[in-house]
């Protein structure tokens, strides 16, 4: 009989890759450690049970989505969370899991009002989306939303979109480690809320061009927790050239980034 092999703590990525949020994260971090922690845990990807939060996800676009703003949408979501976390076959991570979509919803239903979202339109976006290049890394930028934006006085077609920042945890790796002040959480937050603002908007510009100009005031973030909308904010080139050097660094050094001490893989 044929011994099982033990499943592996880690997935390496050996090509340069990082996603929306964790390259926001590294350049809001100063502290070197920090950045180098980013970036190792951008190429080595640890495999462990996450607790997704797909069901609130997808409950909150479908509530924006509709031009009506229905509540029953939110509420059937609520309903079905319910009797997940009580259906009897469900394991403990699952049941976890649905609490933690259950408490985003709630979250969000919340703060709907504290975040303004009924002067704005939205439109589903495709879950497929292709990664945005940034000076050689492939960086990925989901959006969830499509944000209507009135065509310019010359006629020009104007886009924007926006991603629900459900993150519990502190924008930086390190921050519940840190003696860090309540504001100065929040202010970091923000700004990586911003720079994630900024890939948006990029996002749209390279992938999406077919929906016209990317509309800075329409790239955004939903971030519940704080209960902001955060937008492009300041000079769009010098933030794009901060998120480009980042790329540029986490480029030149992935093949020099050591792997954690229980990495398992080759």
């Amino acid at each position: 009989m044929s011994e099982v092999s033990p499943k592996k703590k880690y997935k390496q990525y050996k090509n340069p890759r990082l996603n929306a949020l964790s390259l926001a994260q590294y350049c809001v971090a100063s502290d070197p450690l920090e950045r180098a922690t980013i970036l190792q845990a951008a190429r080595y990807q640890r495999i462990a049970p996450i607790h997704q939060l797909g069901e609130a996800r997808r409950g909150v676009n479908s509530f924006l989505a509709d031009d009506r703003r229905d509540d029953s949408i939110i509420e059937r979501v609520k309903m079905a969370l319910r009797r997940k976390i009580n259906a009897p076959l469900l394991s403990d991570f699952q049941r976890e899991t649905a609490q933690r979509n259950l408490e985003a919803v709630i979250l969000f239903e919340n703060m709907k009002q504290t975040l303004g979202l009924g002067r704005f339109g939205f439109e589903d976006a495709p879950h497929n989306q292709p990664h945005l290049m940034l000076a050689g890394i492939h960086v990925s930028v989901w959006i969830d939303l499509f944000v209507r934006v009135s065509d310019s006085e010359d006629g020009m077609a104007r886009c924007g979109a926006a991603i629900i920042q459900f993150a519990k945890r502190g924008p930086l790796a390190d921050e519940a480690k840190r003696p860090t002040t309540r504001l100065r959480r929040e202010e970091q937050r923000t700004a990586v809320n911003r720079f994630v603002a900024v890939l948006i908007h990029q996002h749209l510009a390279s992938n999406f061009g077919e929906r016209g100009q990317p509309c800075r005031e329409r790239c955004m973030v939903v971030d519940p927790r704080s209960g902001e909308v955060v937008t492009v904010h300041g000079r769009l080139e010098t933030q794009v050239k901060r998120l480009e050097l980042a790329c540029s660094e986490a480029a030149n050094q992935w093949d020099s980034i050591a792997p954690p001490k229980d990495f398992d893989g080759d």
